[in-house]
């Protein structure tokens, strides 16, 4: 399937966390055609996987360890997220922040920022909030995000899976499709202060501190 223009582009430069090994640098992501309906079970059978960057903290420790694949499709109404992490923390220690940008430079500018994680009794909870925020609430449950999480079978890891409407992460009125643009920085929390930081901007200079 042809690869979609990225949809899904890069991140702002934020300030990386220490680390002593080789981090995962991905500049962009593509952003696939669902190739069909998308159920949010944490599966990925209904996935096209052939887009997906690699994101790890330190790959020669801990890429089979602490490292996630992660995913991204759209359709008309939705964007899909998809992370299939490997790692050694307990499952509360699940989550993906994504810090967004639509808009970029334009009146219609937004910059919507999720947590997706669990609550402490394991349901899964989508969290949204705006910089700078936005006069009218938007709730991600009513407007119908969901996400899923499912364990690996040899208990190395978890996938899990997200749906985002558009109408989430864009101005009123304003619509996304092939071409179009959204800023992104991936956060894979791990727990106990460790973490996975990946998609930035193209032909950017990260500032890396050993």
């Amino acid at each position: 399937m042809k690869t979609v223009s990225s949809l899904l582009m890069v991140c702002s430069l934020l300030a990386m966390p220490l680390c002593a090994g080789t981090q995962t640098e991905n500049y962009g992501i593509p952003v696939l055609p669902a190739p069909g309906k998308v159920v949010i079970d944490g599966k990925f059978d209904d996935w096209d996987l052939t887009g997906g960057i690699f994101a790890c903290n330190n790959v020669e420790e801990q890429r089979d360890r602490h490292s996630a694949w992660l995913h991204a499709m759209y359709d008309k109404d939705n964007l899909y997220v998809l992370a299939r992490v490997k790692t050694q923390k307990p499952a509360g220690s699940r989550q993906l922040r994504l810090l967004m940008l639509t808009g970029a430079g334009t009146p219609s500018q937004l910059q919507p920022n999720f947590s997706c994680s669990r609550d402490k009794d394991g349901k899964p909870v989508i969290s949204l909030s705006f910089e700078p925020p936005l006069r009218n609430a938007r709730d991600p449950k009513q407007l119908g995000a969901e996400q899923a999480y499912l364990d690996d079978p040899d208990g190395t890891g978890y996938t899990q899976e997200i749906r985002l409407p558009l109408k989430l992460i864009t101005a009123d009125g304003v619509s996304l499709g092939a071409g179009s643009e959204i800023r992104v920085l991936f956060i894979l929390s791990f727990g106990w202060s460790l973490d996975a930081w990946d998609c930035f901007m193209p032909g950017a200079t990260l500032e890396r501190t050993y």
